[in-house]
């Protein structure tokens, strides 16, 4: 199985935790990438959220539904 959008920040986190500075064109590229890939109608949202709370949350691999 291959999961980069549920992987994506795990990586990043790992590369700035190693020293990679935040403004690394890399590291800022990643986490443009992943942002891009949000998904504001998460399904399970409405189960376990507020009402009042803007859902929310990003898809496993590319751009599954």
């Amino acid at each position: 199985m291959f999961s980069p959008v549920w992987d994506g920040p795990f990586v990043a986190i790992c590369l700035h935790e190693s020293g990679i500075p935040e403004n690394h064109p890399a590291l800022k590229q990643s986490v443009e990438w992943l942002m891009a890939k949000g998904n504001p109608f998460s399904r399970d949202w409405i189960h376990k959220n507020p009402a009042d709370v803007e859902p929310s949350g990003w898809v496993f691999e590319f751009n599954n539904q």
